[in-house]
């Protein structure tokens, strides 16, 4: 099973990717194909599996709309606030 091709097609397919880097969808896939098989055999944790699933995770968190708001927010500086209110 190609577990990290698979996930990886899928968000570049879910956010329009292969569009915006004009890639085609097979080579996209032949290029993970390879990065999968570099994964050493007898790492049982960090294996491709693994990987898909840290970039599952990834996607999930980058393209939640709670945390893109939250990233979107001014950065917090105490310095700052602490100087306007003297």
């Amino acid at each position: 099973m190609h577990t990290l091709p698979l996930v990886v097609a899928q968000s570049f397919i879910y956010h329009e990717l292969i569009v915006m880097f004009e890639i085609s969808l097979s080579s996209l896939l032949n290029y993970m194909e390879i990065i999968e098989a570099g994964y050493i055999q007898r790492n049982t944790y960090h294996d491709s599996v693994h990987a898909a699933d840290v970039t599952q995770g990834v996607h999930v968190r980058n393209f939640n709309y709670e945390y893109l708001e939250i990233l979107s927010r001014p950065p917090h500086n105490p310095i700052r606030e602490r100087r306007r209110i003297r």
